[in-house]
């Protein structure tokens, strides 16, 4: 199973291959690999029902061209929905996908590429 996020020009796809999964309150995580020629800066994951993002998850750390990251969302909700935004060093539009079964992505690989 696997998740990508692609990025291209002016538009950006979301393709998702998945089972369903049930709801889930313990950690959620997956690795994220970047397969883009870009260097990912910031990667911000919030749930749906707020405007703001959460903090940078990544800090001060970066994750570049074929380079890969492990993520733990352990926020204790027990819905898995989730939007992320990840945010690249150069003139790279933002990536932004919205209401993410994370439940569905956990022990997975998010490709981005």
């Amino acid at each position: 199973m696997s998740i990508k996020l692609l990025s291209a020009a002016a538009a950006l796809a979301f393709t998702f291959v998945a089972s369903s999964a049930s709801a889930q309150t313990g950690p959620l995580d997956f690795t994220l690999a970047n397969t883009t020629d870009g260097v990912v800066v910031q990667i911000f994951i919030s749930v749906p029902s707020t405007n703001d993002w959460e903090e940078d998850i990544l800090g001060s750390e970066v994750v570049g061209s074929g380079e890969s990251v492990h993520v733990t969302i352990n926020d204790g909700l027990e819905d898995c929905e989730y939007d992320i935004k990840v945010v690249f060093n150069d003139d790279t539009p933002d990536l932004v996908v919205m209401g993410v079964d994370f439940c569905a992505v956990n022990g997975e690989t998010l490709t981005l590429g």
